[in-house]
């Protein structure tokens, strides 16, 4: 295809896309094939995936340009374990995080018996976190996290009135507490703040947002959403 838009001048594919499933693994850890190359995923693949660095590598070689897509995903895990309704919506919150950061351009989730019934609420976090369709941000902010592992942060400011929000999953059984360092924003005013646990989101009481950032705590197996608005 890339030969035949070389003579043609008329490209043959928009999108590369794979479908994509857990096939091992009963923590949120497997959201780590999607990106991590040094992860091994515990299943009958036993190797290193890194997916979708991996599908950005076979697209600039082969045919560059190429959109990525995964048509098919659901990275749950089983119904039996323990709590795994709150962990597969932990999942999901990474998954879509991972998503933005990583730069793929289209995804369309699978149901599976699995899931459990608080998949939405990982949606909503992104899409409706206040019940009046408030939105996540949609210029890609960069965010990284001293341990992703335990406490992954994903940003993005928002185009329609410039605030910056922030997504902080606490994928461990306990509380953590954490510095949250800001650069290159003007907080201007209080950070809204959202958090899910497992029942409703709830919106808690506003709080300082400091240029140089703030210190907070996270409760255990939760999403922790900030909203700060800017000069």
């Amino acid at each position: 295809m890339r030969s035949y838009q070389q003579a043609t001048g008329k490209r043959l594919l928009d999108y590369f896309d794979l479908h994509y499933y857990r096939q091992g693994g009963t923590t949120t850890d497997v959201t780590r094939s999607l990106w991590d190359p040094s992860y091994t995923d515990p299943s009958w693949i036993n190797s290193k995936i890194d997916l979708i660095p991996m599908m950005k590598r076979w697209v600039a070689s082969d045919y560059p340009g190429t959109k990525l897509s995964l048509s098919e995903y659901n990275l749950s895990i089983p119904s039996s374990e323990p709590g795994s309704a709150v962990t597969n919506a932990l999942i999901q919150a990474d998954t879509l995080g991972i998503f933005a950061r990583e730069g793929l351009d289209l995804a369309t989730r699978w149901d599976l018996g699995d899931d459990g019934p608080l998949i939405a609420d990982a949606f909503r976090m992104y899409r409706n976190y206040d019940d009046k369709h408030s939105k996540f941000g949609d210029v890609w902010v960069r965010s990284t996290s001293a341990n992703q592992g335990k406490l992954a942060i994903y940003g993005a400011r928002r185009s329609s009135d410039g605030a910056y929000t922030l997504l902080v999953i606490n994928k461990t059984a306990g509380t953590l507490n954490s510095t949250l360092s800001l650069a290159g924003i003007s907080p201007s005013g209080k950070a809204g703040v959202w958090r899910w646990s497992g029942g409703a989101i709830d919106h808690l009481a506003d709080r300082p947002a400091p240029p140089g950032g703030f210190s907070a705590s996270y409760p255990g197996r939760s999403l922790t959403l900030y909203v700060i608005p800017t000069a």
